[in-house]
């Protein structure tokens, strides 16, 4: 993890940073689907996606249908070689709160990590592609923070 930003983890998995990045940029080997919108907000949600096409639509619309709605998704595709691509930048064009990162394979830790750097939340939340979350789930969370 780089030195920037981070402050606690709790219980929950949710990070909260010390300060947003100046730029919100992105390394060479990434592509980003959606034009980028520098609008801080309260909770970024990361999914890391890497051959999820099977389980993602559900992980998405639980995660877009949150009864708070102060947050931004960052769908990490990690070269994933099914249609996993194709139902990111779906979503990505659908919501604006939704944004496409499309990168070489490099594992989760690392895509975690990648999408930590282009997060623009105070807190961030960790969701697999193949979980879903209860439509109160973010509202909770950031209750507790």
């Amino acid at each position: 993890m780089s030195e920037k930003r981070v402050k606690e983890t709790t219980e929950y998995g949710i990070v909260t940073r010390s300060h947003l990045p100046e730029w919100f940029g992105y390394g060479k080997d990434m592509e980003m689907a959606t034009a980028s919108v520098e609008t801080p907000v309260m909770v970024s949600v990361i999914i890391p996606v890497y051959n999820a096409e099977k389980a993602l639509e559900r992980c998405i619309k639980s995660i877009l249908a949150q009864t708070y709605t102060d947050f931004e998704l960052l769908l990490m595709d990690d070269g994933s070689r099914d249609k996993s691509a194709e139902i990111i930048d779906r979503y990505a064009q659908m919501d604006p709160r939704v944004r496409a990162v499309h990168k070489k394979n490099s594992g989760v830790s690392d895509t975690r990590n990648q999408g930590m750097d282009l997060a623009r939340g105070k807190y961030i939340q960790f969701v697999d592609a193949d979980d879903w979350l209860a439509p109160e789930a973010l509202m909770h969370m950031q209750r507790t923070a």
